[in-house]
């Protein structure tokens, strides 16, 4: 399903998320995340002066390195293009999240380190979703999807934790009653 065809417009903004996670050779687990801003025009901005269309007006990474439970072993940021020198303190709190958890109280965790002004707004936003990509991650590891039989859920007797987690993996719905019918509850009529 594509987007229905929008009224005529032009392009003011650009933001562009990307995360990529790796296996790393020690047994932990990396999840390196960036934003970039652009605008398609000359962009005037406080300190840079004119930017040309294209230019960066935030280019800002984050990487999360954490083990198998999803604790946070480090964690360090490049703030490489900001609309203030300012900004470069956006991320002196990161150290704080270690220890953390992804998957238990981590969003309460990171607001608490980096919110309003303790932080920069950018890497929260990314902070966030780093650990959405981390159970991404692990999930796959553990369930070896680089082979067909991975696909076989009949002997599976622990619940997958996505089971019920959204729309598509609802306990009383289709999916889980056709790929996880031990964990299926139908919906009461």
């Amino acid at each position: 399903m594509t987007l229905p065809t929008p009224v005529e417009r032009e392009e003011s903004h650009l933001r562009t998320y990307r995360f990529q996670a790796y296996r790393r050779k020690d047994g932990l687990w990396d999840i390196d995340a960036m934003v970039q801003d652009s605008k398609p025009y000359v962009y005037f901005d406080h300190t840079r002066g004119a930017m040309e269309p294209g230019a960066f007006i935030h280019n800002i990474s984050v990487r999360v390195t954490f083990d198998g439970d999803f604790v946070v072993q480090d964690i360090v940021c490049a703030l490489d293009d900001t609309p203030y020198l300012f900004c470069q303190g956006g991320g002196d709190n990161l150290p704080d999240l270690l220890g953390a958890n992804l998957m238990k109280g981590w969003r309460q965790r990171v607001a608490e380190v980096l919110g309003a002004t303790s932080g920069c707004t950018h890497l929260r936003e990314m902070l966030l979703s780093v650990r959405t990509v981390a159970f991404q991650t692990l999930s796959s590891e553990w369930e070896n999807r680089t082979e067909p039989d991975s696909l076989r859920t009949e002997t599976l007797t622990t619940r997958p934790a996505y089971l019920g987690g959204c729309h598509a993996m609802a306990l009383d719905g289709p999916v889980v009653a056709a790929h996880f019918p031990q964990f299926s509850t139908p919906r009461e009529e």
